[in-house]
This record gives structure tokens, sequence and C-alpha cells, in this order.
């Protein structure tokens, strides 16, 4: 309020009314400092400020004391300036009004704060300007420019100088009607013009906005020209195109529709798409058009419209927007469909084709192996009678080629199951030097008849035990090693066994066969692993066979986990790699690597390598020092270690004095080393002949034992095979041969006459089934393929008689797959012999039928606890031995016999604890192991034990089982004791075979 007005209240008494009309700011204080009245300005800031005290409210400035009515008194001769509550400053009048002082105020401003103010704001306003992306420009009432923005300058192209005074029609033609197009510098523009108003000091101004639609426009253009080309593309597709809405409704179908079904679309649009699905789909459509508001789904669905043929679609469906639309393409995947069909019904015809592709293989493995059969098992029979020279040659070749015809028949064989996925390993835990040299002895004789030098080489690390299928790692080492002494003339061939990768429970090893032979050209080396492929005709014509030896080992390898491969160089040898990966058991890993009393002993290695190096290599690792060939010794030699060649031979025989000799020679080569070592063990040196392959437990106690004796004042000449001696105990089995063919029982008749055995035939399982109910017998073979009744249902049959004795059985087939094998485990047969048949197997089986009590079940029924007193096994024991001997020689004999006083002690007392602590499946193999072990020595009573442990195990019963186990713990010490003392009787000196 102005100053005159509150001069002029002066004057006259206002009524209230009129008082806070005028003076909305006003406080009226009373001398007891209270408020008494208050304009509305001042209520509506403070509800509360009647009645208060006037100093809770009011402070006088610039000194921010209290006001009191005495202060206002004082006050009256100026203009008191007062602030309220801190939100409004005061400046007004004072008046007397019903015995109170009125203070008349009004907001008071501070003009150079409030000038301050005005300036930030305009530089604010000009900041805008300048930073406006905008073109702002600035008229007066005479259309001439009166100011422009940066934004205006850089769009006209003319600074604000230049614009300022002239008309804003030379730059916006059509202002101020429709102004569409802006003019600059050197462009002519679209653009967009907002026009305001505005006036001052009476004047009136325009304010014009204009924004340039160059870019916007040149992007709409594009829009609209992806909008036509996606048109055109969606329009074009043959596939059906469509949207939905959130209700499933369709609002958009390409032209691809009408094509496809010969309906508009508009006839579609807004309908339920589901509807158009077959009813059977629409659940399954309506889910997956649910699932696509999260991510893209498909769905395959039959679409179904009147008067059409049915038609398959495969769905894809994404979402689109937020308001839950889904778009999608539908696929016409009849065809494809009709395709799977016919390519399933194809697989379905293959799958067919293949079986019966390897039911021919197996129908022909048995009709061919019916006639080899005969030839191999006629010709080991005629072998066995007295032949001139000629004549045995003549029986030689056919047995040799009858062997070489099977060999191929079985790479066939084994090739179609890997081709049709049927190869299945078997997780077995076994002893690796046991495959390994079992592997190397089977081409051993091969070798050395080539004069080769034939040798293997473990790594340190390489663990003596570990688990997988020991029957394929054979099939490779022995594929592997066949072919490099097949394609080596002279030197040597040479197996290597490293550790590639180990951890705690698996291990890869390397198997390195290395020879001298005719090598391979690079540009031949990836034709090696490829299936009935042969380098080239010559050397298909030279060596033979069938191609398919290194495809096999390849695919075994990579069944186990590994590979295979080759480096070669023509005329200087190969080297053949396989990598397998086995599982690694927690036993120690050298508990089957020899301890011998090597240590300190002096050794004269007079070996040319790679057999010398071998040689020393393994003397070193047994604790021996190792003199090479030059080296002069300094201390007596306890050992001198030769090759048979005659110079050799006979320097180490007068360098060794009375240290002791060790021939390291083959076996083939008999008569050439034999009459030496006669004459120096005759001398009184001692002697030891070691076979190639090395075996390094027989050779390290051999050595153990012959450095520590005294020289043997004689020598007995190993025992050459003689005629079978007739064992009494298998004359006494039972036998019964169910067989269809009558060369097979012809055969089978002949091998068991050799064993001394009876045995009666019968043509079929029934006939076998009647025999069985008519008379007892302890074995039965039963052919598995048989008219009337083949051998599984016969076993089954026989299995479930009652008030008989049951038989041992055992089946007889030419095709030992694994399925075979199953299925005789599981009717209760003891296991199965292969045709050819085998004579040793079928005597081990023979001697397990003579080794079980009279009437016991095939498969256990009920396990006595009773433990039994064990019989005094030496006599056959050494009768078993004594035939060993007779037929494979002396060397043989005695190592089969070492060989067992090892593994004995060991499975009887794996078999002890797992039997302690109930593990019947461990306790069951170890039983198994151990009673073939046993058979094979001769301990017919140990065998019987340990299969009575091995049946108990395989039930489950553990009370059985600890009864066996008891009892052949006490029955093997005398075993033990038969062999030590067989063992014990022989000379120090002997010769592997």
């Amino acid at each position: 309020m102005a100053p005159d007005a509150g001069a002029a209240a002066v004057s006259y008494r206002l009524e209230r009314v009129e008082l806070d009309r005028v003076f909305p700011f006003h406080v009226v204080v009373g001398p007891d400092d209270c408020v008494r009245g208050a304009g509305p300005a001042l209520t509506e800031l403070v509800p509360d400020l009647l009645g208060a005290r006037v100093d809770a409210w009011f402070r006088s400035r610039p000194d921010d004391t209290p006001v009191t009515f005495a202060t206002l008194e004082a006050a009256r001769d100026r203009r008191p300036l007062l602030d309220f509550a801190g939100r409004v400053a005061l400046s007004g009048e004072l008046i007397d009004v019903d015995g109170g002082l009125a203070f008349l105020g009004a907001p008071w401003v501070d003009e150079r704060a409030e000038l301050a103010r005005l300036r930030a704001a305009e530089a604010r306003h000009r900041l805008v300007l300048a930073s406006a992306p905008d073109a702002i420009m600035c008229c007066d009432d005479g259309d001439r420019i009166v100011s422009a923005n940066p934004a205006a300058e850089h769009l006209f192209g003319h600074p604000e100088g230049e614009l300022r005074g002239r008309p804003i029609t030379e730059f916006i033609p059509g202002f101020p009607d429709a102004p569409s197009h802006g003019v600059g510098r050197t462009r002519r523009f679209p653009c967009e013009v907002t026009i305001g108003e505005s006036s001052d000091d009476g004047r009136r101004y325009h304010t014009l906005f204009i924004r340039d639609r160059t870019e916007r426009d040149r992007a709409e253009a594009a829009r609209r020209v992806g909008e036509q080309r996606y048109q055109v593309l969606v329009e074009s597709l043959p596939e059906v195109v469509f949207e939905v809405d959130a209700r499933g409704r369709l609002r958009f179908v390409n032209r691809a529709f009408e094509t496809w079904t010969g309906f508009p679309v508009a006839s579609v649009l807004g309908r339920d798409a589901a509807e158009l699905i077959a009813p059977a789909d629409r659940a399954a459509v309506r889910a997956a058009r649910r699932a696509a508001l999260s991510e893209v789904t498909r769905v395959r669905a039959a679409l179904a419209l009147p008067n059409q043929p049915p038609r398959q679609i495969e769905l894809v469906l994404r979402t689109v927007g937020p308001d839950g639309g889904v778009t999608g393409i539908a696929n016409d995947v009849t065809a494809k469909v009709e395709a799977d069909t016919a390519l399933v019904a194809a697989r379905d015809a293959a799958q067919r084709a293949a079986r019966a592709k390897s039911d021919f293989l197996a129908h022909m493995s048995h009709e061919i192996r019916t006639p080899m059969n005969a030839v191999i098992g006629m010709t080991s029979l005629l072998l066995d009678t007295p032949l001139d020279d000629g004549q045995r040659e003549y029986v030689d070749t056919i047995r040799a080629g009858g062997e070489a015809m099977l060999a191929l028949i079985n790479e066939i064989l084994d090739f179609s199951k890997i081709e049709a996925g049927h190869m299945t390993l078997e997780e077995t835990r076994f002893d690796l030097i046991e495959v390994i040299e079992s592997a190397m002895d089977l081409s051993a004789l091969a070798a050395a008849r080539k004069g080769l030098g034939f040798a293997y080489a473990l790594g340190p690390d390489v663990p003596a035990t570990v688990e997988g299928d020991a029957t394929r790692l054979r099939q490779v080492l022995v594929n592997l090693l066949s072919n490099a002494v097949k394609f080596t003339h002279e030197g040597h061939v040479q197996l290597d066994v490293a550790v590639l990768v180990a951890s705690p429970d698996e291990v890869t090893l390397e198997f390195a066969v290395t020879d001298t032979g005719i090598g391979i050209r690079p540009d031949r080396l990836d034709r090696l692993f490829h299936s009935f492929t042969q380098l080239d005709a010559s050397t298909t014509r030279a060596y033979g066979g069938t191609g398919l030896g290194l495809a096999i080992t390849k695919r075994l390898t990579e069944l186990m986990g590994g590979g295979v491969a080759c480096t070669s160089a023509p005329g200087r040898g190969s080297r053949f790699t396989a990598m397998v990966n086995l599982r690694q058991p927690s036993a120690p890993p050298d508990w089957r690597r020899p301890q011998t009393t090597l240590s300190d002993q002096l050794v004269a290695c007079r070996m040319a390598p790679p057999q010398g190096r071998i040689v020393a290599e393994l003397l070193q690792g047994w604790g021996a020092e190792v003199l090479a060939t030059d080296d002069a010794p300094a201390r007596p030699r306890s050992l001198v270690v030769t090759d048979a060649e005659d110079d050799a031979l006979e320097a180490a025989l007068l360098e060794a004095g009375p240290a002791a000799v060790l021939v390291v020679a083959s076996s083939a080569r008999r008569v050439h080393w034999e009459p030496q070592v006669a004459a120096a063990l005759a001398r009184g040196q001692r002697c030891l002949t070691a076979a190639t392959p090395l075996r390094w437990g027989r050779l390290a106690a051999q050595l153990g034992a012959m450095i520590g004796a005294s020289p043997s004042p004689t020598w007995t000449p190993p025992r050459r095979p003689a005629a079978v001696e007739l064992d009494p105990t298998l004359a006494a089995v039972r036998i019964l041969i169910a067989e269809d063919n009558l060369v097979n029982q012809r055969v089978a008749v002949a091998l068991l006459q050799r064993l001394g055995c009876r045995a009666d035939v019968v043509a079929n399982g029934l006939e076998a089934l009647d025999a069985v109910r008519r008379q007892p017998y302890d074995l039965v073979f039963l052919d598995l393929q048989m008219p009337e009744m083949d051998g599984l249902a016969a076993a089954r049959a026989i299995g479930e008689l009652r008030g008989v004795e049951l038989p041992l059985l055992c089946a007889m087939t030419a095709n030992a797959t694994q399925a075979d094998r199953d299925a005789v485990a599981a009717v209760g047969m003891a296991g199965f012999i292969g045709k050819p048949i085998d004579p040793a197997q079928l005597e081990h089986v023979v001697r397990l039928a003579a080794g079980r009590p009279r009437g016991e079940p095939t498969r256990p029924r009920r396990t006595s606890t009773a433990p039994q007193t064990p019989s005094a096994p030496p006599a056959t024991i050494s009768r078993r031995l004594d035939e060993i001997a007779r037929d494979a020689g002396d060397d043989v004999a005695n190592e089969i016999a070492e060989l067992f006083l090892e593994d004995a002690v060991r499975l009887s007392a794996r078999l002890a604890a797992a039997t302690a602590r109930g593990a019947t499946d461990d306790a069951r193999r170890a039983a198994h192991a151990l009673r073939g072990a046993a058979s094979n020595v001769g301990a017919s009573h140990l065998a019987s034990l340990a299969e009575r442990c091995e049946r108990a195990a395989g039930a489950a019963d553990a009370t059985a089982l600890a009864a066996g186990t008891e009892a052949l713990g006490l029955a093997l010490p005398l075993a033990l004791a038969a062999l030590r003392a067989y063992l014990g009787r022989g000379a120090i000196a002997a010769a592997e075979p």
C-alpha cells in the first residue's frame, strides 16, 4: 500500500470490514502485546495468529528484535519495517484502533534485489534463446525483425545484425497466414512456424518459433518407403504372415493366405485365429500364443478349413508391442511331415535290413564255423597221430589255413558289430601286464620264426591293474603287433607303454608299436584306417588280409575314449600309437611288479639294442648295477646277460666264469642254443634261459633264486610235448552232447576221447531233456541253435527238473555275441565254448565238472554252511602240471605254477576282504578268478570251493559266502604247498617256450 493511503486512513476511523479490504496485511496489537486483529493475508499464512503474542510472530528489521506494543508505540513517527513469521517483510503506518495500535502494512520489496532478480531472469531468457535448437525471431507490429537467436542465424545464413530491421516475409513467405517454407541465404527449406503475440509499453510484438522440417520429412519419406518395402515383402512371401490382438483375433493376414486356401483375407479378419486350427490342436496353439509373450515359440498344428485338404503347418510366434498382440509366420510343412514319415519308414526298413544282415552274418558265421570246426578239429586230432614230415607239413598247412580263415571271419563279424553300434565294452578289473604279455605271446612265434627282436617296455608310472575291457584292449594290441610282425622281415618289433594323462580315478595310456619293417609312403597314411582298404594291390597279394584290422582297431580305441595314429617312413619302419582311457583302481600301482633281491648285484649286459636296452632298464629297476657292453668290471659280476646268437652266447659263457648267465632267446631257435647251454650246465655254470618276449614276474623270481644258489652239476633238457596221458578223474565224468550237426558231434566226441571221456550224443534239446530225466550226467553241452528245442530252452527246462541230479550246463555256439553271453548266464549255464572247439577250453570245462560234487545244481538252490575238510591236493596238482609239461614243456608248467602261487594268495586275500565288508560283487569276481586259476593247475578241490563262494556271492548269501571263504582258507595252504613241492623238484635252469 502506498504511504498516502495510510495517511488517509489516519484521518478517520475505519470500519473493520473496510480495514480488511483496504489493508489485508494489517495487524492490531493491544497494550497486553496480544494480537487483537489481523488482515486476511496474515491469518491465511498463520491461522492461529489471533490471540497470540505479537513478539512470537513479528520482529523488527534490520536489528531483528521482538515486536511489542511499546516498540510499536515508539515507532509512531516513522514507517517501521517488520518481518512476519520469516515469510514476508511488511512496511506501513501505525494508527490507533479501539485502544490498540493498528499496523497498516504492505509487502516491501528491496529494489536492488529486485533489479538483480530481473537481470538474472533476463540472462536465463537469453541463455534459453541461445541454446534453443529451433530458430526464434521477434517482429514488431510492422512485421520487421527485432531480434533473432543463434539458431535463426544458422538456419537463414545471416547474423542477427543483418536480420534486424528486415521484413519477416523476406525469410518466411506467407507470414502470417500459412507459412510453410523458409528462405535462407543458400536454400529454400520446409519449415514449421508457431507464432506468439506479446505487448510492451503499448506496442504489439510477434514471436516466431521456426523448426526446419528437412530431416524430419526425409526420415518420414524413408519410413514410408520402408513400410512400402515391408508391405511388398510380406505380401510376396509364400508363408502366411499374420497378427492377432490380445484376444487372439486376427487383425492382419497377408495375401499368401488367399493363395493357400482360396479364401479372401477379409473373410478372416476379426475372427478368432484358433477357429482356423483343427480342434485337437487348438489348446496347444493357445498355449504357444501365451508363451510367445515372453519368448519366440514354435508349435505344429493342422489347418482346418471347410472343403480344404488337410494341411500341416508350423507356427512361429512372437509378441509385438505392449498391447499383448502376437505376430506369427505359418509354414506349410505338409510335404515335410510326409517326408519325415517316409524317412521313418525308410529308417525302420533299414534297421530291419541291418538286423537281417546281422542275423545273416550270425547265421552264416554259424554255418561257416561248422565246417571250420571240422577242418580245425580234425587236423588237431590228425596231428596227434603218427605222421611223416611231409604229412605233418600238409596237415599244419590245412590247420593254418583254417585258422587264418577263422580270423578273417572274426574280423568281418567284429566290424559288422561295430558298424551297427552293437559293440559294447565290458568294465572289469584286470592285470594290464598280463594282457600285454598275452597279446605279445600271440605274435611271439611269428616274430621268432623271422628272427625279429620282440620286446615290450613299460613306463615307470604305468599301473599294473586297471579297469576296462581287457578283451578289446588285447584285440587292439594283437592287431598292431601282428601287423608289425607281418610287415617286418628283419630288425625288431617293440611295444612301449606310457602314461599320457593320469588322475586319481582315470588314466590315459599310450601303446606305441614300433617296427623296422617296409614302412608306408606319406601319401598313403590317410588310407590306413579305412574299412576293407590296403595300401595297394601288391600289399594284398604279398601279405593277404581283409583290410579290416586297423579299421577295427581305430573304432575300438575310439570306443575306449582314445584313438590311433601312425608315423612311418618307407624302408625304415612304422610307429603305430593307440591311446585308450581306462579307470584306475585304488590298489597300489605296482603290486604286480616283481620284487627281487638284485640290489647291489653287478650285471654285464652283452645284448644289442633295443632288446639290450630294455633288459638293462629292467634290471636297473630291480636294483642291479648294469655294465655296458665294453665296460670293464670293477668287482666280480653276479650275472652276464646275452642273447642266443652263436658268437655272443659262446663269448658270454667264457666271460661269465663263476657268474650266472641269462640267455635271452627264442624258443623257435632252441636247436641253436640248447646244446651250448647244456654243455655249460654240465661244466657247472649256472644258466637260465628266458624266452622272448620276457615275462617280468617269472624272470625276477628265477634271477633272484639263481644268483643266490650254488651251481647246478647237471641239467635236464626240457620235455617235449608227448602223447596225451589219460586222467582217471576226467574219465569218470558223465557227459552228454546235444548237437544237431554230425560233424560237430564227431569232433566233440573225438576231442573228449583224447581226454579219456565218454559222451552220449543227442540231436536236439528235447532229446537232451529226456536223457537227463532218464540217467544222471555231470556235464551237458548244449548247442544254442537246434531244431525242436534250442539250447537255451533246454537249459531252462533242465534247471526246473526236480528229483534228478542236475548237471553242469555249458553252451556250444559259433556266434558268441554279448546277447548270447547274457542269455546263457540268464538260464543258469556255467558258460560256453566256441566253435571251432578249443581243446584246452573243452578240457577246462570237463575239469570243472570233475571237481564239482555230484548232483550239485548249476544254479544254487541251497548252500550248505558247514565247512568242508579239504582233501590233500598234491596228487591232482602234480598230475595236472605233469600233463602241462608233457604237452607244452617244463618251462610252461613252471611258469603256470609260479603265476598261481602269486595270484592265489592275492585273490584269496581279496575274497576274504570283500566277504568281511559284505561286497558280494567284489567277492564274486575274486572267487571266479581264483576258480579258473585253480582249475588250470589241477587244484580241483580248491576250484570247487571257489565256485561255491562264487555262487554264494552271486546269490548275495552272506552266510554261505562266509562259510565257503573259511573252507577255502583251510584248503589254500595245502594247494600252495603242493605247488612249491612241484617247483622244488625241478632244476634251477629251465627254458621258456
